[in-house]
């Protein structure tokens, strides 16, 4: 039963990180390691600065874009997008008033003697080249 457990977590997983962009947490260390090199490289940097300077509507030039790129979240270039296109069919419906009259006239299947009068008694009939 663990293993059944264990297996249905590893394929979770496997397709979480290929298909979504749940493989974007993966890249969390890549952030804290970032950041850990602007404090150390330039004047401290508060953390919402931090994340202000990379993820604000406004790029900030700030010397290590291709670096800044690897962070999570920044770029969707490799994952796979499902697209469910639907389109619905334009259907007209005219309505035409019926011309014919309807009739009380009964229509008969069998015959008096109960047999099935006419075609719907032969389709009931073996061919004829059987029984000869």
């Amino acid at each position: 039963m663990m293993k059944k457990h264990l297996l249905i977590l590893l394929l979770t997983i496997v397709y979480l990180t290929t298909t979504t962009e749940f493989k974007q947490f993966l890249k969390l260390p890549v952030l804290v390691k970032h950041y850990i090199e602007h404090n150390l490289s330039s004047e401290q940097v508060g953390v919402i600065d931090y994340i202000l300077i990379h993820y604000s509507e406004e790029l900030v030039n700030d010397g290590d874009s291709d670096r800044d790129m690897q962070l999570p979240f920044k770029d969707s270039s490799h994952t796979i997008t499902k697209t469910l296109t639907t389109t619905t069919p334009i259907v007209s419906l005219q309505l035409k008033p019926v011309t014919e009259t309807v009739t009380d006239e009964k229509i008969t299947v069998l015959n008096k003697t109960g047999t099935l009068k006419g075609y719907f008694g032969k389709i009931w009939n073996l061919p004829k080249l059987l029984i000869s």
